[in-house]
Protein backbone atom coordinates (compact mmCIF):
# COMPACT_ATOMS: atom_id res chain seq x y z
CA UNK A 1 0.00 0.00 0.00
CA UNK A 2 1.37 3.37 -1.03
CA UNK A 3 1.32 6.27 1.41
CA UNK A 4 1.03 9.90 0.44
CA UNK A 5 4.19 11.76 1.39
CA UNK A 6 3.88 15.50 1.90
CA UNK A 7 6.96 17.56 1.11
CA UNK A 8 8.05 20.41 3.43
CA UNK A 9 7.01 22.89 0.74
CA UNK A 10 3.48 21.47 0.66
CA UNK A 11 3.21 21.63 4.45
CA UNK A 12 4.44 25.23 4.35
CA UNK A 13 1.72 26.17 1.86
CA UNK A 14 -0.86 24.44 4.05
CA UNK A 15 0.34 26.26 7.17
CA UNK A 16 0.18 29.62 5.39
CA UNK A 17 -3.34 28.85 4.21
CA UNK A 18 -4.47 27.92 7.73
CA UNK A 19 -2.94 31.14 9.01
CA UNK A 20 -4.84 33.18 6.44
CA UNK A 21 -8.13 31.50 7.43
CA UNK A 22 -7.53 32.20 11.13
CA UNK A 23 -6.48 35.79 10.42
CA UNK A 24 -9.54 36.51 8.29
CA UNK A 25 -11.84 34.97 10.88
CA UNK A 26 -10.31 37.07 13.68
CA UNK A 27 -10.42 40.20 11.57
CA UNK A 28 -14.06 39.54 10.76
CA UNK A 29 -14.84 39.31 14.48
CA UNK A 30 -13.17 42.66 15.15
CA UNK A 31 -14.20 44.72 12.13
CA UNK A 32 -16.97 42.88 10.33
CA UNK A 33 -19.13 42.18 13.34
CA UNK A 34 -21.94 44.25 11.89
CA UNK A 35 -22.36 41.59 9.18
CA UNK A 36 -23.80 39.09 11.66
CA UNK A 37 -27.48 39.30 10.75
CA UNK A 38 -28.92 38.05 14.04
CA UNK A 39 -26.96 40.46 16.23
CA UNK A 40 -27.72 43.40 13.97
CA UNK A 41 -31.43 42.57 13.94
CA UNK A 42 -31.60 42.27 17.73
CA UNK A 43 -29.66 45.49 18.30
CA UNK A 44 -31.73 47.47 15.81
CA UNK A 45 -35.01 46.22 17.32
CA UNK A 46 -33.84 47.35 20.76
CA UNK A 47 -32.91 50.77 19.34
CA UNK A 48 -36.27 51.04 17.55
CA UNK A 49 -38.11 50.47 20.84
CA UNK A 50 -36.08 53.27 22.44
CA UNK A 51 -36.29 55.65 19.46
CA UNK A 52 -38.25 58.79 20.11
CA UNK A 53 -39.01 60.08 16.61
CA UNK A 54 -40.11 58.49 13.31
CA UNK A 55 -37.02 59.84 11.55
CA UNK A 56 -34.78 57.98 14.00
CA UNK A 57 -36.77 54.77 13.49
CA UNK A 58 -36.46 55.03 9.72
CA UNK A 59 -32.73 55.57 10.02
CA UNK A 60 -32.49 52.36 12.03
CA UNK A 61 -34.73 50.40 9.66
CA UNK A 62 -32.67 51.35 6.67
CA UNK A 63 -29.17 50.16 6.05
CA UNK A 64 -26.57 52.51 7.43
CA UNK A 65 -24.73 52.76 4.11
CA UNK A 66 -21.41 51.81 5.71
CA UNK A 67 -19.34 49.38 3.73
CA UNK A 68 -18.11 46.40 5.69
CA UNK A 69 -14.64 44.97 5.40
CA UNK A 70 -15.72 42.15 3.11
CA UNK A 71 -17.21 44.63 0.63
CA UNK A 72 -13.73 46.09 0.07
CA UNK A 73 -12.18 42.72 -0.86
CA UNK A 74 -11.81 42.16 -4.63
CA UNK A 75 -14.06 39.42 -6.08
CA UNK A 76 -15.98 39.26 -2.77
CA UNK A 77 -17.27 42.85 -2.67
CA UNK A 78 -20.81 41.97 -3.79
CA UNK A 79 -21.01 38.81 -1.70
CA UNK A 80 -23.22 40.30 1.09
CA UNK A 81 -25.72 41.74 -1.42
CA UNK A 82 -25.75 38.54 -3.49
CA UNK A 83 -26.37 36.41 -0.40
CA UNK A 84 -29.26 38.65 0.70
CA UNK A 85 -30.81 38.55 -2.78
CA UNK A 86 -30.41 34.76 -2.74
CA UNK A 87 -32.32 34.57 0.56
CA UNK A 88 -29.31 33.51 2.65
CA UNK A 89 -29.37 34.85 6.21
CA UNK A 90 -26.01 33.65 7.51
CA UNK A 91 -22.95 35.87 7.69
CA UNK A 92 -20.79 36.28 4.55
CA UNK A 93 -17.72 35.60 6.66
CA UNK A 94 -19.06 32.11 7.41
CA UNK A 95 -19.24 31.38 3.70
CA UNK A 96 -15.76 32.82 3.11
CA UNK A 97 -14.30 30.69 5.92
CA UNK A 98 -15.96 27.55 4.54
CA UNK A 99 -14.66 28.40 1.07
CA UNK A 100 -11.08 28.83 2.31
CA UNK A 101 -11.25 25.63 4.35
CA UNK A 102 -12.48 23.64 1.35
CA UNK A 103 -9.78 25.11 -0.88
CA UNK A 104 -7.19 24.16 1.74
CA UNK A 105 -8.35 20.54 1.95
CA UNK A 106 -8.45 20.12 -1.83
CA UNK A 107 -5.06 21.81 -2.17
CA UNK A 108 -3.44 19.48 0.36
CA UNK A 109 -4.83 16.46 -1.48
CA UNK A 110 -3.93 17.56 -5.00
CA UNK A 111 -0.51 19.03 -4.19
CA UNK A 112 0.74 15.57 -3.27
CA UNK A 113 0.15 14.51 -6.89
CA UNK A 114 0.48 17.71 -8.91
CA UNK A 115 2.87 19.87 -6.91
CA UNK A 116 2.08 23.04 -4.92
CA UNK A 117 1.58 25.50 -7.79
CA UNK A 118 -0.58 23.30 -10.01
CA UNK A 119 -2.40 21.84 -7.03
CA UNK A 120 -3.28 25.32 -5.78
CA UNK A 121 -4.63 26.33 -9.21
CA UNK A 122 -6.58 23.08 -9.52
CA UNK A 123 -8.16 23.71 -6.10
CA UNK A 124 -8.95 27.42 -6.38
CA UNK A 125 -10.38 27.64 -9.91
CA UNK A 126 -13.09 24.93 -9.74
CA UNK A 127 -14.19 25.78 -6.18
CA UNK A 128 -14.38 29.51 -6.93
CA UNK A 129 -16.36 28.82 -10.10
CA UNK A 130 -18.71 26.47 -8.25
CA UNK A 131 -19.27 29.06 -5.50
CA UNK A 132 -20.05 31.82 -7.98
CA UNK A 133 -22.34 29.64 -10.08
CA UNK A 134 -24.18 28.34 -7.01
CA UNK A 135 -24.76 31.80 -5.54
CA UNK A 136 -25.89 33.27 -8.85
CA UNK A 137 -28.23 30.33 -9.42
CA UNK A 138 -29.81 30.76 -5.96
CA UNK A 139 -30.11 34.51 -6.50
CA UNK A 140 -31.69 34.09 -9.94
CA UNK A 141 -34.14 31.49 -8.63
CA UNK A 142 -35.32 33.74 -5.79
CA UNK A 143 -35.59 36.82 -8.01
CA UNK A 144 -37.54 34.84 -10.60
CA UNK A 145 -39.87 33.77 -7.83
CA UNK A 146 -40.28 37.39 -6.74
CA UNK A 147 -41.05 38.48 -10.31
CA UNK A 148 -43.54 35.64 -10.69
CA UNK A 149 -45.36 36.69 -7.49
CA UNK A 150 -45.20 40.45 -8.11
CA UNK A 151 -48.21 40.70 -10.51
CA UNK A 152 -50.47 38.95 -7.98
CA UNK A 153 -49.27 41.28 -5.23
CA UNK A 154 -49.88 44.35 -7.39
CA UNK A 155 -53.38 43.18 -8.32
CA UNK A 156 -54.14 42.58 -4.65
CA UNK A 157 -53.00 46.12 -3.85
CA UNK A 158 -55.02 47.51 -6.77
CA UNK A 159 -58.20 45.84 -5.50
CA UNK A 160 -57.63 47.30 -2.06
CA UNK A 161 -57.08 50.79 -3.46
CA UNK A 162 -60.21 50.47 -5.60
CA UNK A 163 -62.43 49.91 -2.53
CA UNK A 164 -60.83 52.85 -0.71
CA UNK A 165 -58.14 51.31 1.48
CA UNK A 166 -55.03 53.44 2.12
CA UNK A 167 -51.78 52.44 0.44
CA UNK A 168 -50.20 51.32 3.71
CA UNK A 169 -53.10 48.97 4.45
CA UNK A 170 -52.95 47.43 0.97
CA UNK A 171 -49.21 46.79 1.31
CA UNK A 172 -49.72 45.18 4.73
CA UNK A 173 -52.55 43.08 3.29
CA UNK A 174 -50.27 41.85 0.49
CA UNK A 175 -47.57 41.04 3.06
CA UNK A 176 -50.04 38.90 5.04
CA UNK A 177 -51.71 37.08 2.14
CA UNK A 178 -48.87 36.57 -0.32
CA UNK A 179 -46.42 33.66 0.07
CA UNK A 180 -42.70 33.97 0.59
CA UNK A 181 -40.39 35.42 -0.58
CA UNK A 182 -42.38 38.45 -1.70
CA UNK A 183 -44.25 38.58 1.62
CA UNK A 184 -41.00 39.37 3.43
CA UNK A 185 -40.14 42.18 1.02
CA UNK A 186 -43.60 43.71 1.42
CA UNK A 187 -43.36 43.39 5.21
CA UNK A 188 -40.21 45.49 5.14
CA UNK A 189 -41.94 47.94 2.79
CA UNK A 190 -44.95 48.18 5.12
CA UNK A 191 -42.72 48.74 8.16
CA UNK A 192 -40.93 51.63 6.48
CA UNK A 193 -44.22 53.33 5.56
CA UNK A 194 -45.75 52.64 8.97
CA UNK A 195 -42.82 54.36 10.69
CA UNK A 196 -43.28 57.47 8.55
CA UNK A 197 -40.98 56.93 5.58
CA UNK A 198 -41.99 58.52 2.27
CA UNK A 199 -43.83 56.21 -0.12
CA UNK A 200 -41.42 56.92 -2.97
CA UNK A 201 -38.38 56.30 -0.76
CA UNK A 202 -39.78 53.00 0.51
CA UNK A 203 -40.47 51.72 -3.01
CA UNK A 204 -37.08 53.01 -4.13
CA UNK A 205 -35.44 50.99 -1.36
CA UNK A 206 -37.40 47.94 -2.49
CA UNK A 207 -36.12 48.32 -6.05
CA UNK A 208 -32.54 48.75 -4.86
CA UNK A 209 -32.81 45.83 -2.45
CA UNK A 210 -34.13 43.34 -5.02
CA UNK A 211 -32.05 44.87 -7.85
CA UNK A 212 -34.36 43.73 -10.64
CA UNK A 213 -35.83 45.84 -13.43
CA UNK A 214 -39.51 45.03 -12.76
CA UNK A 215 -39.17 46.26 -9.18
CA UNK A 216 -37.38 49.37 -10.46
CA UNK A 217 -40.30 49.93 -12.85
CA UNK A 218 -42.63 49.70 -9.86
CA UNK A 219 -40.57 52.25 -7.92
CA UNK A 220 -40.49 54.59 -10.94
CA UNK A 221 -44.25 54.27 -11.48
CA UNK A 222 -45.01 55.09 -7.84
CA UNK A 223 -42.58 58.02 -7.94
CA UNK A 224 -44.17 59.43 -11.10
CA UNK A 225 -47.67 59.00 -9.69
CA UNK A 226 -46.66 60.73 -6.45
CA UNK A 227 -45.27 63.68 -8.40
CA UNK A 228 -47.93 64.11 -11.10
CA UNK A 229 -51.00 62.47 -9.57
CA UNK A 230 -53.30 59.89 -11.11
CA UNK A 231 -55.06 56.66 -10.29
CA UNK A 232 -52.49 54.52 -8.49
CA UNK A 233 -54.72 51.45 -8.60
CA UNK A 234 -54.98 51.63 -12.39
CA UNK A 235 -51.22 52.12 -12.65
CA UNK A 236 -50.61 49.02 -10.55
CA UNK A 237 -53.05 46.95 -12.62
CA UNK A 238 -51.41 48.04 -15.87
CA UNK A 239 -47.96 47.34 -14.50
CA UNK A 240 -49.14 43.92 -13.32
CA UNK A 241 -50.31 43.03 -16.83
CA UNK A 242 -47.03 44.20 -18.35
CA UNK A 243 -44.90 42.22 -15.88
CA UNK A 244 -47.03 39.10 -16.32
CA UNK A 245 -46.74 39.35 -20.10
CA UNK A 246 -42.97 39.84 -19.96
CA UNK A 247 -42.60 36.89 -17.61
CA UNK A 248 -44.68 34.63 -19.89
CA UNK A 249 -42.72 35.71 -22.97
CA UNK A 250 -39.44 35.13 -21.16
CA UNK A 251 -40.54 31.59 -20.27
CA UNK A 252 -41.36 30.89 -23.92
CA UNK A 253 -37.97 32.19 -25.06
CA UNK A 254 -36.15 30.09 -22.47
CA UNK A 255 -38.02 27.01 -23.64
CA UNK A 256 -37.11 27.68 -27.27
CA UNK A 257 -33.43 28.30 -26.41
CA UNK A 258 -33.11 25.39 -23.97
CA UNK A 259 -31.14 23.25 -26.44
CA UNK A 260 -28.59 26.00 -26.99
CA UNK A 261 -28.20 26.61 -23.25
CA UNK A 262 -27.67 22.90 -22.63
CA UNK A 263 -25.00 22.78 -25.34
CA UNK A 264 -23.31 25.81 -23.74
CA UNK A 265 -23.19 24.12 -20.34
CA UNK A 266 -21.88 20.82 -21.69
CA UNK A 267 -19.18 22.43 -23.85
CA UNK A 268 -18.07 24.64 -20.94
CA UNK A 269 -17.93 21.95 -18.25
CA UNK A 270 -16.66 19.01 -20.32
CA UNK A 271 -13.01 20.21 -20.62
CA UNK A 272 -12.68 20.56 -16.84
CA UNK A 273 -14.30 17.15 -16.31
CA UNK A 274 -11.86 15.54 -18.74
CA UNK A 275 -8.88 17.24 -17.08
CA UNK A 276 -10.05 16.08 -13.65
CA UNK A 277 -10.52 12.50 -14.85
CA UNK A 278 -7.04 12.48 -16.38
CA UNK A 279 -5.52 13.86 -13.15
CA UNK A 280 -7.17 11.17 -11.06
CA UNK A 281 -6.56 8.22 -13.36
CA UNK A 282 -3.10 9.18 -14.63
CA UNK A 283 -1.43 11.85 -12.45
CA UNK A 284 1.83 11.58 -14.37
CA UNK A 285 0.15 12.69 -17.60
CA UNK A 286 0.35 16.33 -16.52
CA UNK A 287 2.76 15.87 -13.63
CA UNK A 288 5.66 14.81 -15.87
CA UNK A 289 5.46 18.01 -17.91
CA UNK A 290 4.46 20.41 -15.13
CA UNK A 291 8.09 21.56 -14.78
CA UNK A 292 8.28 22.65 -18.41
CA UNK A 293 8.48 26.47 -18.76
CA UNK A 294 5.72 26.43 -21.39
CA UNK A 295 3.29 24.44 -19.23
CA UNK A 296 1.83 27.44 -17.28
CA UNK A 297 1.42 29.46 -20.48
CA UNK A 298 -0.31 26.62 -22.31
CA UNK A 299 -2.54 25.96 -19.28
CA UNK A 300 -3.45 29.64 -19.04
CA UNK A 301 -4.24 29.73 -22.76
CA UNK A 302 -6.52 26.70 -22.38
CA UNK A 303 -8.42 28.28 -19.49
CA UNK A 304 -8.72 31.56 -21.42
CA UNK A 305 -10.12 29.83 -24.50
CA UNK A 306 -12.59 27.79 -22.44
CA UNK A 307 -13.75 30.95 -20.65
CA UNK A 308 -14.11 32.83 -23.94
CA UNK A 309 -16.09 29.89 -25.33
CA UNK A 310 -18.46 30.05 -22.35
CA UNK A 311 -18.95 33.82 -22.59
CA UNK A 312 -19.59 33.76 -26.34
CA UNK A 313 -22.05 30.88 -26.14
CA UNK A 314 -23.81 32.46 -23.16
CA UNK A 315 -24.20 35.70 -25.09
CA UNK A 316 -25.72 33.81 -28.02
CA UNK A 317 -28.38 32.03 -25.96
CA UNK A 318 -29.10 34.72 -23.33
CA UNK A 319 -32.04 36.82 -24.56
CA UNK A 320 -33.39 39.84 -22.73
CA UNK A 321 -37.11 40.60 -22.88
Amino acid sequence: MDFVVFTPQTLTYAAVFVGVVIALTGLARMIGGEDAAARVRSRRLQQIRAAGSPDEVIRLLRNSGRRGLIERIPLFGRLPDTMKQAGMTNSPWTLVAAYLALVLLVFIFLSAFLGPALGFAAAVVPITAALGIGLNHARARRINKLVEQLPDALELMARGLRVGHPIGATISDAARKMPEPIAGEFRTLADQIAYGDELTDAFGDLGARVDQEDFRFLAAAVSIQAGSGGNLGRILRTLSKVIRGRFTLNKKIRAISSEGRLSMQILSVLPFVLIGVVMLTSPSFYGDVSDDPLFPWIGGLMVTLITANYLILRRLVNFRV
